[in-house]
């Protein structure tokens, strides 16, 4: 069953990623943290199924060269992947209506990395939107810095490539 884009879906999505990223140290702590609460097993499959997608990508750090790090395909063996090119228009839907509605930096710079790094919006302004949601990152004392100032970095110095 395909998903279809429906509006409180980001809003329940939302919730359930900000009452679960205080304290989480990467975006897949936030994802393990879900599995258990009901919230998540009430989402329907296919809204569910999503919400797994969220975490198909995340920062990998390149320890070949340092300081390197890029937004790729997940190593965790449970999450689902899916190519960017591949995305139905239903779930950019949902990922932009969810970059409006959850809070917490570490969700809103991975979620805006997933529309930038899938070319949903590549725009200037949106890669300066992705950059300020790491620096909110780098500035929160709550989290780590690691592998989240390094993207920022890499961000920073494609985006002034490109200008």
């Amino acid at each position: 069953m395909e998903y279809e884009f429906e509006e409180t879906d980001s809003m329940r999505i939302g919730a359930l990623l900000d009452k679960h990223a205080p304290g989480a140290t990467d975006t897949t702590e936030i994802w393990v943290r879900s599995w258990s609460d009901a919230d998540y097993g009430s989402l329907a499959d296919p809204v569910r199924l999503e919400f797994d997608f969220l975490f198909g990508v995340e920062l990998q750090e390149d320890f070949t060269a340092a300081g390197t790090v890029a937004f790729e395909e997940s190593n965790v063996r449970a999450t689902a992947t899916r190519p960017f090119a591949a995305t139905p228009e239903a779930v950019w839907l949902l990922r932009g209506a969810l970059l409006s509605s959850v809070s917490e930096h570490m969700v809103r710079a991975h979620v805006a990395d997933l529309i930038l790094s899938g070319r949903r919006d590549a725009s200037p302004a949106h890669a300066e939107a992705t950059v300020e949601h790491y620096r909110n990152c780098a500035r929160d004392d709550a989290l780590e810095p690691g592998a989240g100032r390094y993207h920022l970095r890499e961000l920073t110095r494609s985006r002034e490539a490109a200008e």
